[in-house]
C-alpha cells in the first residue's frame, strides 16, 4: 500500500507526473511518478515504506490543482468470479473503513464500467459490513475502490476529510429548470470547487 493514485481529467497526466513530484520532493517523500497519455490518472510510487501515508497526510487535498481525487493502496487483479472473495483476502491487511465508495476513470472505458460497479458494490457493502471490516465512521478512513476494468482494481484509501468531495472528484450535479443555460452548471461547479480551496488557502496563511 505504497501508491498514490491520482484521478485527473483526461489530457492532464503529465502535468499530475509534475505536482505530485514537486510536492514529495519538497516533503522529502521518495519516490517516482508515471502515467499514460489519456488513462485520466497517474500514479506515484513511493520508494520508503509509508511513504504514501506520509505524503498524503503531509499535503491538504483541497490545494492540489490538477488531481480530482487520491488515494493511497495497490492494484489487484481480479478474477472473472467470486471477485468478493479474493477482495476479502486482499482488504485483510487494511485498516476498517469509515466508507465504502466504488469508483472508475473518467474515460469511455470508465464510463462503461459504472453499470457494473452499480450492481456489485450492494453485495460488496454487504459482505463488508458482515466481517466488520466496514463501518459508518467519518473518522475512519475511507475505502476507495477504483475499477480499471472487471479484472483489475485498485484498493485504496483516503482520510474523508481530505480527499475529494464527489467519487472520481467529479460533482454530479443537476440542471435547475429555471437555469437560463447551461452555464449554470459551471458556476456552481466552480463554486464547490474553488470556494473550499480559497478557505483552505486562507487558513494556511494565517498559520
Amino acid at each position: 500500500m505504497n501508491s498514490l493514485l491520482l484521478h485527473c481529467r483526461p489530457g492532464f497526466e503529465g502535468e499530475v507526473c509534475a505536482e505530485i513530484s514537486d510536492l514529495a520532493a519538497r516533503h522529502e517523500v521518495a519516490g517516482y511518478a508515471r502515467s499514460k497519455p489519456n488513462q485520466a490518472y497517474a500514479e506515484f510510487v513511493c520508494t520508503e515504506p509509508g511513504g504514501a501515508e506520509r505524503l498524503m497526510r503531509k499535503l491538504r487535498f483541497s490545494r492540489l490543482i490538477f488531481i480530482r481525487q487520491w488515494a493511497r493502496g495497490s492494484f489487484l487483479a481480479l478474477p472473472e468470479t467470486d471477485r468478493i472473495s479474493v477482495l476479502q483476502e486482499a482488504l485483510a491487511d487494511y485498516p476498517q473503513a469509515g466508507s465504502l465508495w466504488l469508483e472508475v476513470f473518467d474515460t469511455n472505458e470508465g464510463k462503461e464500467l459504472s453499470g457494473f460497479c452499480k450492481k456489485f458494490e450492494a453485495p460488496l457493502r454487504k459482505a463488508l459490513n458482515k466481517t466488520g471490516k466496514l463501518v459508518e465512521d467519518r473518522l475512519k478512513p475511507r475505502l476507495l475502490l477504483t475499477f480499471k476494468s472487471g479484472r483489475e482494481v485498485f484498493l485504496g484509501l483516503a482520510e474523508a476529510d481530505n480527499s475529494a468531495f464527489w467519487p472520481m472528484g467529479i460533482p454530479r450535479l443537476k440542471f435547475p429548470r429555471e437555469a437560463p443555460s447551461r452555464s449554470t452548471l459551471k458556476l456552481e461547479e466552480a463554486w464547490h470547487h474553488f470556494i473550499p480551496r480559497m478557505s483552505g488557502m486562507h487558513a494556511w496563511r494565517r498559520r
